[in-house]
């Protein structure tokens, strides 16, 4: 081994040493601004206990925190619209056969699938530590 081996060994080597120091002590910074973050905007995570993406297809509704939620499955990801119409503030329904949300008050309809439509309703925030499944609400 010359030197300039040398050289490049021992850099990658201090290299490697570095990130395995500090990638743990960033990692846990990056969770505690995360909850920082959450706090700071009012969000609240809840347990969704038997829910994870492959244990359903289609829809499912929960009413969690004094929230009607749509729960929407297409076996790989998993996502949550609040069910209530931004505009007139009326509880929007689930249409199954198109698969849309609907508010009869404005008229407006919601694909899930396309994430397209002109109804407004909010989708949450979802997050998986550990293999359970969590939803983020606003605290009213």
């Amino acid at each position: 081994m010359n030197r300039l081996q040398f050289l490049a060994e021992l850099r990658k080597s201090l290299i490697d040493t570095t990130k395995g120091i500090t990638f743990p002590v960033i990692s846990e910074e990056i969770e505690k601004l995360d909850e920082v973050a959450d706090h700071i905007v009012g969000i609240q995570w809840f347990p969704l206990k038997t829910m994870s993406p492959s244990s359903f297809l289609g829809a499912q509704d929960r009413f969690i925190n004094n929230h009607s939620i749509l729960f929407f499955s297409d076996g790989k990801s998993l996502k949550a619209y609040e069910k209530k119409c931004i505009s007139c503030n009326c509880l929007a329904q689930w249409i199954t056969y198109e698969k849309k949300l609907k508010c009869f008050s404005c008229d407006k309809t919601y694909d899930v699938q396309k994430d397209s439509g002109e109804l407004t309703c909010e989708r949450h925030s979802m997050k998986e530590t550990n293999g359970e499944w969590f939803i983020g609400l606003k605290s009213q």
